[in-house]
């Protein structure tokens, strides 16, 4: 589980910081991210059974909530909230936190809004 844990937090983190360096550098960018995201959720039928078998749907599912966890991370708090989750092993993300990023936003000092 920490091993699943630290690949979404370096998956989605990667995945955000290609998004944001690419839409500064290559025209057409973020709608390259845009559509990417849109094809790991539009998957169904046949296509998601065959993901299903293969793991391949619960890989990108852990891309999404690596994502999702270091967007929210930002959004609350910046790069320098971001930044405290490599300060030691200690600050690293469990998966649960990944799932619910208002968790470790609180555990590391940050604000996080009430859930909804």
């Amino acid at each position: 589980r920490e091993a699943q844990a630290l690949m979404s937090l370096l998956e989605g983190h990667g995945d955000v910081v290609m998004a944001l360096a690419g839409s500064e550098l290559i025209p057409g960018a973020r709608r390259f991210a845009e559509t990417l995201r849109e094809r790991r959720e539009s998957v169904s039928g046949l296509a998601r059974a065959v993901q299903q078998i293969v793991g391949i749907e619960a890989k990108m599912r852990q891309y999404a909530q690596g994502e999702h966890f270091v967007e929210r991370v930002r959004a609350d708090g910046g790069d320098d909230l971001l930044a405290t989750v490599w300060s030691s092993a200690e600050m690293l993300p469990s998966l649960e936190e990944i799932r619910e990023p208002e968790r470790w936003i609180a555990r590391a000092g940050g604000v996080a809004p009430a859930r909804v």
